[in-house]
């Protein structure tokens, strides 16, 4: 769900090639975080995508 995210914020699919990019903005791997909730944290690393500006901000696991 985090790469669809991406792929939005962005506007072009991973690995496309074809594409006239509207962007110099790219993927930029991805950073793990633990998930913390309403009742503590949970013991499962997620991997958020990265993007060379830092202006993804994904809504399904917020930054910080």
């Amino acid at each position: 769900m985090l790469k669809g995210e991406m792929t939005h914020h962005l506007g072009f699919e991973l690995n496309d090639h074809k594409t006239t990019k509207s962007t110099s903005n790219r993927r930029n791997g991805y950073i793990e975080k633990d998930v913390k909730t309403k009742s503590g944290k949970v013991k499962v690393k997620v991997k958020v995508p990265r993007d060379r500006d830092a202006s993804f901000e994904p809504q399904l696991i917020e930054k910080r």
